[in-house]
């Protein structure tokens, strides 16, 4: 027997009662390794001297890019305010006061039903925001890779029993932090898809499905620079050189 929330795709279905599902073993374990990547990554930020803010959950205004998901409107005294999409106007807001802040963020988004099914949405996620007033593009991606490589390896090191249990591979994770992690640009990227038979318009974002053959041909994590300027990106900040650059990585 399982209980299905009404409409929702087969992912969110519970074994059982929620008490079951939240008992399980496999539930336990999610929950232990989310617990250690929070803490691994609050005492890293804290120790790379980020501030970390609390943003709020409802507030008149929130990100306008959210991609074609609707944004909820809650009633807040006869006031129409909105359930944060993403944080990102207040954590920007929030450099007047600190040059560098992070936030484990939560936002919701309602998701159009030809992307709520995907592995890569949820109406609801928290999100760890990273800001740095003035940084370059170099600073921000090595301190990415420092994170990454910081949480991962205290995962590993802590929780290696639980990894286990949810069948994962300790050891895929070993190369991880062996050498930087690869930059390539937008262009190069292109290059790359078409060669393996994939239509990449060099004009757009990368597609999903370019992603995952990307991915798959590397070992480890990688920067994608310099996209051409796309509907969205208001919050990155132009190359020098040229004017429809910017200067972003993912």
């Amino acid at each position: 027997m399982t209980e299905t929330i009404p409409g929702a795709p087969a992912a969110t279905r519970l074994p059982g009662s929620p008490r079951e599902h939240l008992s399980a073993p496999t539930t336990r374990s999610v929950l232990r390794i989310q617990n250690a990547m929070l803490a691994a990554t609050r005492g890293f930020l804290a120790g790379r001297g980020f501030t970390e803010i609390l943003p709020p959950v409802i507030g008149p205004v929130t990100d306008p890019g959210a991609r074609g998901a609707k944004q909820v409107d809650v009633d807040y005294y006869g006031h129409r305010y909105k359930l944060m999409t993403s944080a990102i106007l207040y954590k920007q807001a929030s450099l007047t006061a600190f040059d560098k802040i992070f936030a484990i963020a939560p936002n919701v988004r309602l998701e159009p039903l030809e992307t709520a099914n995907t592995d890569r949405h949820l109406a609801e996620f928290h999100q760890i925001d990273v800001e740095m007033a003035g940084a370059s593009r170099e600073q921000i991606t090595e301190l990415a890779e420092d994170l990454v490589v910081h949480v991962v390896g205290s995962v590993v090191a802590q929780l290696p029993e639980e990894l286990e249990a949810l069948g994962r591979d300790t050891g895929a994770f070993a190369a991880l932090g062996g050498q930087p992690f690869e930059r390539r640009t937008h262009a190069d990227a292109v290059a790359d898809l078409r060669t393996l038979g994939h239509d990449q318009n060099p004009d757009a974002e990368i597609d999903w499905t370019a992603e995952a053959l990307l991915s798959a041909k590397s070992a480890a994590p990688f920067f994608i620079t310099d996209y051409p300027r796309v509907p969205g990106a208001s919050t990155t900040r132009r190359a020098a050189s040229g004017p429809d650059t910017c200067a972003t990585s993912t």
